[in-house]
Formats: structure tokens, sequence, C-alpha cells
């Protein structure tokens, strides 16, 4: 062998050896840390860690394959002894170093506390376990920055609600309890801020709620208590009275938030009846009472959606059409029942806003929400008939959604929707023979589209239609947001939206400033759209006849629409 080789080849061995070494070490996911409640990529805003909140840190590597829970007071390390998990923040600035507390740990997330001795700003997060330590991930901390826990701990949908009765016992709220006008609510979630003593352990600390709202169906109501949840490390509670004067909109979706000085928290939804109401929230799905109990214990019902949607575009590269027709058979529970993806999603309470985040890998979660699983083979094709009689048919995709879709190009839709629309399917594996109707109507005129482009999130914008002399019972769907390629993965963006829904009667609606200021300012990569459409969704409960021993019954069908316009915007 040359002697000159020996230095290559030792060092190509030392640089295997590396790689192997670096290949078991820790590893933190990709804006993997995430507050525990808001759950928002720290690229989106309002994402800061909370001094004496939880956060969550997910990537590989970062515990044992058996997940380890601690209980309180919560130890920095997980289990406790040299080789367990542990959680670093060390300041950006000074180099200040602090352990977290560890609740919990996995191989794959570690839930942790952030100490009220951690300096707020810019901290450098990393995870030791085994002795090995991962590569740092850089995130914000402030003092205080209050999310609501919700039920899919993905930061969206239902909220960890309950009421609370006159002799202080509390009661979960959920679609066949819903909290009525008149009661006390306690809403769950982390941020409120450190406490002096206990951080890591069992507190009955109290926060002044002086400067606390509860955003609810489109109105501030004030708190009347805020403090630690005094069984859960960390965990905090805002409680208020729900006003018994109408003012609330009833529903099983009635969006709420919590605002706390300037900070508004992720927002969540909560079922809601009006005062003395027996039954359950009346779901748009229109779910008799024992589903909703089933559904509230864990069960799930199966469903059959259906949906077009056609808008007009306006870009800075000229006008074209957005165009999508798709549907979809699945199983659904309580929590991914409320999906809001989309332009069309059916739970967004008449007379209200909501905010949501989303990430975004096709044109059909445009369309309407879309399970968390995968969808039933209800056979290789759906049939689609138009108005004038004319056929298309939608392939099943590897996610069990028959879908098409075209943007800017040849519009997939004529302009002239309106008539009855026909899905139907021979059936399949787990889906029998099919069919479902959908009658359109004409679509909405936006009347001053025109007028907006450049839109200031510190002001409220108004936005008006021609309501014609034709009554229609319809809605006007308002929605608009940004959508930012992720850092994470080319195919799909992470997307910041809101929507606002109103009768199509009213003729105009105000987006308030308030939830404008929910979206991130537009930057050079983002695509920001404004959208305005008439929108209904039909509901028919529907048994289809077992295929085979397979085969699920499909409890309910439903159908929806979304006609209008859209336009690319700046948001300042």
């Amino acid at each position: 062998m040359p002697i000159r080789a020996l230095p290559i080849r030792l060092a190509v061995v030392m640089l295997l050896l590396a790689v192997c070494a670096s290949a078991q070490d820790p590893a933190i996911a990709k804006g993997g840390v995430l507050h525990a409640a808001r759950r928002t990529p720290m690229l989106l805003g309002n994402s800061q860690i909370a001094l004496g909140g939880i956060f969550v840190i997910r990537g590989k590597r970062l515990g044992p394959s058996t997940r380890i829970q601690g209980s309180a007071p919560y130890p920095t390390r997980l289990p406790d002894d040299p080789s367990g998990t542990s959680v670093r923040l060390t300041n950006v600035g000074n180099r200040t170093t602090v352990d977290a507390y560890v609740i919990s740990a996995s191989e794959e997330q570690v839930v942790a506390i952030a100490p009220a001795a951690t300096l707020a700003g810019e901290d450098f997060v990393t995870v030791s376990y085994q002795g090995r330590t991962s590569d740092s991930v850089r995130v914000a901390v402030v003092a205080s920055n209050f999310g609501i826990f919700t039920r899919n701990e993905m930061g969206h949908g239902p909220a960890v609600a309950m009421t609370i009765d006159n002799s202080g016992a509390y009661q979960p709220v959920g679609l066949a309890t819903p909290a009525q006008a008149g009661q006390t609510v306690a809403i769950r979630g982390t941020g409120l801020g450190p406490v002096a003593t206990g951080e890591n352990g069992l507190s009955t600390a109290k926060f002044d709620t002086t400067d606390v709202e509860v955003l609810i169906g489109g109105v501030s109501v004030p708190a009347v208590f805020g403090g630690r949840v005094p069984d859960a490390p960390a965990t905090d509670e805002i409680q208020f009275r729900i006003p018994n004067d109408g003012s609330i909109p009833d529903g099983c979706y009635v969006p709420i938030a919590i605002k706390v000085g300037a900070r508004i928290s992720n927002f969540a939804t909560i079922p809601k009846a009006p005062a003395g109401s027996a039954g359950p929230c009346d779901h748009p799905l229109n779910l008799p009472r024992q589903t909703l109990m089933d559904l509230d214990a864990g069960g799930s019902i199966t469903a059959g959606l259906f949906g077009i949607t056609r808008l007009d575009l306006e870009t800075p590269f000229g006008s074209g059409v957005f165009a999508a027709l798709g549907g979809i058979f699945a199983k659904f529970d309580a929590n991914s029942l409320f999906l809001p993806a989309g332009i069309a999603t059916m739970t967004v309470t008449d007379g209200a806003c909501t905010v949501y985040q989303a990430s975004v890998s096709s044109n059909f979660e445009f369309v309407f929400p879309v399970p968390l699983g995968k969808g039933l083979d209800a056979g290789a094709d759906l049939a689609v008939i138009t108005p004038d009689l004319r056929y298309d048919s939608l392939k099943r995709r590897s996610s069990g959604a028959y879908d098409k879709s075209s943007l800017l190009d040849e519009p997939l839709l004529p302009k002239a929707l309106r008539g009855s629309w026909t899905f139907s399917g021979q059936g399949g594996s787990e889906v029998n023979a099919f069919n479902a109707s959908l009658e359109m109507p004409a679509p909405i005129s936006w009347t001053n589209r025109d007028t907006i482009g450049d839109i200031d999130r510190g002001r409220d914008l108004s936005i008006t239609w021609q309501t014609g002399g034709e009554a229609r019972f319809e809605r006007v769907l308002v929605t608009g947001g940004i959508i930012r390629p992720s850092p994470d993965d080319f195919l799909s963006a992470l997307s910041v939206q809101f929507a606002c829904s109103t009768p199509f009667m009213a003729g105009a609606v105000t987006i308030p400033s308030l939830i404008l200021g929910q979206l991130p300012p537009s930057a050079d990569e983002d695509v920001a759209f404004l959208t305005v459409g008439n929108s209904a969704f039909d509901v028919r409960p529907k048994t289809f006849p077992a295929r085979s021993t397979n085969a699920l019954a499909i409890d309910v069908t439903g159908t929806t629409y979304v006609l209008g316009a859209g336009k690319v915007v700046n948001y300042r």
C-alpha cells in the first residue's frame, strides 16, 4: 500500500465513524419545537414558548421507544439517571443555560415546561438522551403566550372545556352536552405565565384577569378567573360566563379564543346551546343525540362528502379560474369531524369568524375538510353528471379521495353552473353503489372586489355583494390568508387562514381587525389571497346497503359548494 494513501484512507474512516456517531444522536425535526397548545410553526408567528408554559419537541431518538410519563414535581431528566432525556435552553445573547422540566419522553416526542428562569428572547433548544446531545434549534421565548388545548392536539378544533355548576362541580363540554347560555365555562390551556413557586409541581397560583377577554362567537366576554389547574402542573384555566342575551350564536362549533393583553390565543371551538336546553348542540350534519353521545365517548361515524368549488381569480399574472370537484367516503371521530381545512368548511358558525393553521398538499384540501384517516374504497371512479348532462369521471387517489382541480388554466368547470349535479359510483369493497345530488345556484356578485388589494391588518375590512330581489337562504363565506412554502417539505405548504360566515341576504360583512391581525404580514414567498363565495351545505341521512362483510354502513352524506371570486392581495 502506498504510504501517501494512508492519510486519505484514515480520513475516510474517521469521516464514516463521525457519520455513524451522528446518526445515533438525538435529532430535533425542522420546526419541531412547538407551543404545546397552539401547535403553530415558529415561522407563522404567535408561536412563542411561554415562561412557565408547556412546549413540545418532535424528532427522532429523543427518548425510549416506549413513552415514559413523569410525575409531579417533574424532574429535569426523565428517567432521572445519566441516560435519561433532558432539555436545555440556552439564551442566544448571553449563553445563560436553563434545564427544562420534562413531563414525558419518547423516541419521537418530548413534552417539557420552560422554567421561569429562562431568559425571554431568542433561545437555543437541545435534547440529550443516553449521553448524546442533538443539534440546537432556535426558538422564541416570551413571558406570556396563552394557548387553548384542543382535544385533537392540533391547535384547532374542539377546545378542552368544562362547565361549572353552582356547587363547583365540573362537567365536560361535548357535542351531546354543550355549554349553555348563562353557564360558567372553564377553558384549559397553557402559557399564562410563570409562577413564583411550584412551577414543575402542583400549584394553586392565580393570575390577574383584568386584561383577559374571551372571544366567543364574535363577542368579547370578560374572564372571571385565571389560574393554574391545581392537579396539572403548568396547565392554566380561564373561566367566563356565557351571556344569556342571545348575543352568542348556537352551534356545535362556535369559535372561541382568549385575548390576554394584546395577544390572542389560537382559535378553538365550543358547542353552545340556549339556556335550559336539554338536547345536544345543533350539528351541521343533523346527527341525532345518540350519535353525538357516541362521538363524545370516542366513537365514529361514516360519511360521504361531495363538493364543488369555482372561483374567478385575479392575480398579478392575469385572470383565471380555480375549479375543483370531488368526494370522499371516510370515518370521522369527534375530533376529525371538525377539520377547518378549506374554503368550503361546513363548521364556520354563521355570524362569526375563526382563524386556523393548516398544512396544504393538494387542491382537494381547499374544497372541504379531509379526514385524519384514509378514505374508504367506494370503487375506482366517481361519476359526475352536470346540469347539461355532460359526464366526467374522477379517479380514486391514494388518499381515498376522488377529485379533480384546475388553477388558472382552461377552467375545469363552466361559469354557468346553475342546475342539478349528480355524483354516483358503482361501489367498492367498503361502500356499495351510491348517488348524491347537489342543486347549484347562481354565483355571488362581489361588488367592492376591485377596491381591495393592499389590506391593512390593523383596520376592519368591509366586504359587499349584490343580494338581488330573490330571497336566498345560503350563506356567504369570506376566507383569506397566506400560503407559505414549508421549510420541511417542498411538496407542501403552511397556511394561516381566516373564515367568516354570514347570511347571504345581509349584503355585507365586516372582517374585524382582530381577526386580520392574526395573519402574519405577507412575505415575498407567500401567496396571499382573499375569496368571497356563496355556499351551502346540504345533508341527508343515508345508509347504503352493505356490499360485502367488509362494507360499512354510511351514516350520512353531505354536499357543498362555494361559488364566487378570489384575488391575490397583500396583508400588511
